[in-house]
């Protein structure tokens, strides 16, 4: 069957898109600050299993309580202190320090799929 090869390469095309998506969506100009984990909650099912972290941080002698971040790393745990980034032009918007990294490893997972994908097509002489 050749669908297996068509799928990766379009699957790869698609995770380098998103990529670069969350690569330009990334906020450079935004400033470190420590943060503590006050709750994690479990969200989902078995099979669909999210979590949804809270923190509390200081910028400017301001504390903002319960922010939501948007990741949640296996290690993380109530009390932990973290370092998160916020937006200089307004403190109450938080992303994880790590979504560059991320954004990275997802662009060079499509990349490579999309590359096996059009190997495997050239091989098999689908084009």
């Amino acid at each position: 069957m050749r669908r297996p090869q068509l799928f990766l390469l379009i699957f790869g095309l698609v995770l380098v898109g998103l990529g670069i998506f969350l690569m330009t969506t990334r906020h450079t100009d935004y400033l470190p600050v420590q943060a503590v984990i006050t709750r994690i909650e479990q969200e989902g099912g078995a099979d669909d299993t999210s979590y949804r972290v809270y923190v509390n941080y200081t910028v400017d002698g301001k504390e903002y309580k319960d922010a939501v971040l948007g990741e949640y790393l296996a290690g993380y745990r109530v009390g932990k202190e973290i370092t998160v980034m916020y937006d200089p032009q307004d403190p109450g918007r938080i992303e994880s320090k790590n979504q560059g990294l991320f954004a990275i490893i997802v662009t060079a997972a499509g990349g490579i799929a999309a590359i096996a994908g059009a190997i495997g097509i050239l091989k098999r002489g689908l084009v």
